[in-house]
């Protein structure tokens, strides 16, 4: 019972219904059933790109310190169904180019 209680405060706290993982993205989805990418896990990547959807779910956000300290990073794609991006999302990303 106690479990239960704190999965549905987190569930109000943040917004989101559940966490989980696709490909090298940590993601959470909404009520509104959009994509929020909070976590990228491969920090040694030199290229990302963004999926517009994660099944069938529209990606519409890169959540604050997203890929925060992925150093490798030179290129990132962003799809157009992403609307906003969050505070240092890509900070410490000092390779970014494009």
């Amino acid at each position: 019972m106690k479990r239960l209680f704190f999965a549905i405060v987190a569930i109000l706290f943040t917004g989101s219904i559940f966490a989980a993982v696709y490909e090298d993205f940590e993601y959470e989805i909404n009520q509104n059933k959009e994509i929020t990418i909070v976590k990228f896990l491969n920090k040694k990547q030199q290229e990302v790109i963004i999926p517009s959807n994660i099944n069938g779910n529209p990606v519409a956000t890169i959540g604050e310190s997203a890929l925060c300290g992925c150093e490798s990073l030179t290129s990132i794609t962003i799809p157009n169904s992403v609307t906003t991006i969050g505070n240092e999302a890509f900070y410490y990303c000092e390779s970014l180019t494009s």
